[in-house]
């Protein structure tokens, strides 16, 4: 009796047997931080210093500004006065580190897409990028540091408080910007020419109706942290806009 079984023909080689997947020679996928979104150095300059601790001098800011000048009559001695400074402030230039170990066994065994000393110094230069940040945010971008803090609110804001800016109907950042401006005008006699973002306050400032209504009949641009620092009349805004992760 005749076998009425269908036998389908399988074509070998297959696609699958004829090749073995490898590494692609000119890419590579991995999590490296523009540094443009690190900040700290920016902000504030980089003072070069011979030792790693010492004082510094510290002017008394109050005998620049008193009013002390007198009428002088003829043959008098004109009023005079002069200022202290305090040396008892001091300096310590905290040591970081971070390392990355490359085996020459690895680097020799590597593939052409991985450039493992490359590699290493990257992931070094961002692990210090991010304590550099960090410990700079926690001390300039926390409460109680020496400054008046404002404080965004969602209700009715009280003493040293506005309306939060993603409020786009209540909040006034323009004013809310020069009410901060003026306060350290008045407390230092310069007015501050650095304004400091979070990124995600940057991107809600972009979005805001009253500032896109200061722009509309003269560009079609999108907003840009230059056209900010000329509507809050400040020389640059830095926007902070690097992450770590918390684990």
């Amino acid at each position: 009796m005749a076998d009425n079984r269908e036998f389908i023909a399988k074509a070998q080689p297959t696609q699958g047997s004829v090749h073995v997947n490898a590494p692609l020679t000119n890419i590579s996928v991995a999590y490296i931080q523009s540094q443009a979104d690190f900040v700290a150095d920016k902000a504030f300059p980089i003072i070069p210093v011979d030792k790693q601790s010492d004082i510094y001098w510290l002017y008394t800011k109050n005998d620049w500004f008193r009013d002390e000048a007198q009428q002088r009559a003829a043959g008098t001695e004109s009023a005079g006065g002069g200022y202290s400074v305090d040396s008892s402030n001091t300096y310590y230039c905290k040591v970081y580190a971070f390392h990355k170990d490359v085996p020459d066994q690895v680097r020799a065994n590597a593939d052409a897409a991985l450039d493992v000393d490359r590699d290493a110094t990257m992931f070094v230069t961002q692990r210090l990028l991010i304590r550099r940040e960090k410990e700079w945010h926690d001390k300039y971008f926390a409460a109680g540091k020496g400054w008046k803090d404002y404080t965004g609110v969602a209700g009715v804001p009280a003493a040293n408080q506005f309306k939060q800016w993603s409020d786009f109907t209540s909040s006034d950042p323009v004013n809310d910007i020069k009410v901060a401006r003026m306060y350290i005008k008045t407390l230092t006699g310069f007015r501050p020419n650095t304004l400091v973002l979070q990124e995600e306050v940057f991107e809600t400032l972009k979005l805001h109706p009253d500032i896109i209504d200061r722009y509309k009949y003269t560009t079609a641009q999108v907003i840009t942290a230059d056209m900010l620092a000329k509507l809050f009349e400040v020389d640059r805004i830095l926007v902070s806009g690097g992450v770590y992760a918390t684990n």
